[in-house]
């Protein structure tokens, strides 16, 4: 089990740059499913309940910073010099802590906080010094085992074998460990390797050649370990939150006919009895009450809509709306909040068949 005596500190690694992204926004900013992306490693070290909360941040940490305020200690990686590098900088923040430290990134939104939890049981019952999470993915670091099926080292896929290369498991990045650990392997860590940087990675084998015990938990879902450097890759991601929300919604009462075809972000509430059509999207904190239906390719942006109410098909909602019990909102009608009054607007757009009843928004 978990052992809730020992206290946890977190590091966020999100000093990339991602010139991959080909943005002017800093990476870990770019939305995921109505949140950016740095929000959801944030959420689940919320979820653990840290004592303390480290977030290393780098050429972007302005516009970081300024979104995320409030809710991590932010420390600064000026010059970049690889993943240890980084994780060094979180050292001084985490002056005086002693318990267990989580490493996780900024550009990984799809791990659990169930994982991380299993991670800490794992430490417990194997009495590790290190627990790294793997999984069966081409991740660039292998995790090279030894002849008894220990983890011995993570090797770069820049400097690994070619029989290295065909390793099946991936490091994720993600390794939870002693506090004293930390601190001194990353003491011990150098850049001779093909990148002249300091790799996190390089503490697992100093913790073995030091003797700790080491243990791997392999990923069941390897879509947690996904990493987020491009367009593409955000894409991915975001597809498969996308399929999270419709599973969440859908155990919770909710009916999506067609899911597939159905956007609806990752904080959007609806309750059961509720049926959403295909086509529609749903974005931002919106909350939809019980037995609500929704008609194909509306989009509801930030509203709210009691219990009982009807819209679309092809229907609208600006952000702020809020549709009242059983109110009824025909098709092609678009509804807004007045900037001169704050009161609730609709309007049926030329064209459209049939009638609207008046919608009560405030």
């Amino acid at each position: 089990m978990e052992n809730p005596a020992t206290e946890l500190a977190v590091v966020i690694l999100a000093a990339g740059e991602g010139t991959r992204m080909r943005s002017d926004l800093a990476k870990v900013l770019h939305q995921i499913g109505g949140r950016p992306m740095l929000g959801y490693p944030l959420a689940v070290a919320e979820a653990l309940d840290p004592g303390r909360l480290v977030v290393v941040i780098g050429c972007d940490a302005e516009q970081v910073e300024e979104r995320f305020g409030g809710r991590a200690h932010f420390v600064l990686q000026a010059e970049r010099r690889g993943t240890g590098h980084a994780t060094q900088q979180a050292l001084p923040a985490l002056s005086g802590f002693s318990g267990e430290v989580l490493i996780l990134y900024g550009d990984t939104p799809l791990l659990r906080a169930e994982t991380i939890r299993r991670m800490r049981a794992l430490k417990v019952e194997r009495r590790a010094d290190l627990v790294l999470l793997t999984a069966r993915l081409a991740l660039p670091g292998r995790v090279v085992r030894d002849a008894s099926g220990g983890v011995a080292r993570i090797v770069e896929v820049t400097d690994a074998s070619p029989e290295e290369l065909a390793i099946e498991e991936g490091n994720t990045g993600v390794y939870l460990l002693d506090s004293e650990l930390l601190a001194k392997t990353l003491a011990q860590l150098d850049d001779r390797n093909q990148q002249g940087e300091l790799y996190l990675t390089d503490i697992v084998s100093l913790a073995v050649a030091q003797g700790m015990n080491v243990e791997a938990l392999l990923l069941d879902d390897a879509d947690e370990a996904l990493g987020v450097n491009s367009r593409a890759e955000l894409a991915r991601a975001a597809a498969v939150l996308r399929r999270r929300t419709a599973e969440r919604l859908m155990a919770e009462g909710v009916t999506l006919v067609d899911p597939d075809s159905t956007y609806i972000d990752t904080d959007v509430e609806i309750g059961r009895d509720s049926q959403i059509d295909p086509g529609v999207v749903i974005t931002g904190p919106s909350r939809l009450g019980r037995r609500v239906h929704v008609k194909p390719h509306c989009v509801i942006e930030s509203s709210q809509l009691d219990d009982d109410v009807q819209l679309g098909p092809a229907a609208h909602l600006r952000p702020g709306c809020h549709l009242r019990s059983r109110v009824k909102i025909g098709n092609y009608v678009e509804g807004w909040v007045s900037r001169r009054g704050g009161k609730g607007t609709a309007k049926q757009k030329s064209g459209s068949e049939g009638k609207s009843e008046p919608p009560e928004e405030e």
